[in-house]
């Protein structure tokens, strides 16, 4: 099979291609934007001009979209236009652009906002990716595409770029004596998954594994921004005092708790590691 794997230069993206190129059974191509890669191809998604000459040169058989700006923090109003175009526009011009193919779409929890499983978003970042999904669903019929939409959570790994979990392993391994962190002990509270769960589950698309179309990938509890530091502190033997910074830092959207312990909803996938707390830890 042919893969596209766009985003291919994030921490993701490159995790599922180093993944495939490993097993060796797949014609791989993938693309970056910004961080640039001798391996890869330059590409801006939300020019469709650009998506259709990729495409068509490439002819895959699968894509899986990972590309997309990766945080739930709301963007300056500046910044408001390239935001929808970076999600919703790119998506669309990938959709348009292939017919009778497997489409892998990287979704987020943040489509439930704080009410999981109901899906009540709380930020524009979770208000594009549902959008997002639903247009995967609309082309499904448009362009024949057989479809697989993955919700992952946080996730974290060893090499993770962004995120909680890396800021603060930066602000613990530095010589400041304390950490900041954002909001009121203990924080917002949130589950994480480990990145080889959503590599795995990605693999199991590409082989038709799953008869369902939509996946949450997270497992069912959560941790809060004290654990996570407690977490590092304890791994690292690195003991350092926290300061909250009050309600007044927090991001416009933050979701002060995602509970994902309540409900079996039928999407859930199996994980190696199938808490917050083992994804965490296999991460540091």
């Amino acid at each position: 099979m042919t893969i596209l794997i766009t985003g291919a230069s994030g921490f993701l993206g490159s995790n599922i291609y180093q993944n495939l190129q490993y097993q060796n059974q797949h014609k791989l191509f993938g693309t970056y934007f910004q961080n640039e890669q001798d391996n890869l191809f330059y590409c801006d998604l939300t020019n469709i001009n650009q998506v259709f000459r990729l495409c068509n040169a490439i002819n895959p058989t699968i894509i899986i979209h990972c590309a997309g700006i990766a945080t739930p923090s709301h963007p300056k109003k500046e910044n408001l236009r390239d935001f929808l175009d970076n999600h919703i526009l790119s998506t669309t011009n990938l959709l348009e652009c292939n017919k009778d193919i497997k489409f892998i779409y990287i979704s987020s929890i943040n489509i439930y906002g704080s009410t999981y499983p109901i899906q009540r978003t709380t930020s524009l970042y979770g208000a594009c990716k549902a959008s997002c999904e639903e247009l995967c669903r609309t082309y499904s019929q448009l362009n024949s595409l057989n479809i697989n939409i993955l919700r992952p959570c946080a996730i974290v790994g060893e090499k993770t770029t962004h995120g909680l979990l890396h800021d603060m392993k930066k602000k613990i391994n530095n010589n400041i004596p304390y950490v900041e962190a954002l909001g009121s002990s203990p924080g917002s509270a949130k589950p994480y998954v480990h990145i080889d769960d959503v590599v795995s589950c990605i693999n199991k698309c590409i082989n038709n594994e799953y008869d369902i179309e939509t996946l949450d990938v997270f497992p069912k509890d959560y941790l809060n921004v004290k654990q996570i530091i407690e977490i590092i502190m304890l791994k690292t033997n690195i003991k350092k005092e926290i300061i909250w910074l009050g309600e007044k830092s927090t991001y416009k959207g933050d979701n002060k708790l995602i509970n994902t312990s309540q409900y079996i909803t039928g999407l859930e996938v199996d994980l190696k590691y199938k808490t917050s707390l083992e994804a965490i830890q296999n991460a540091i």
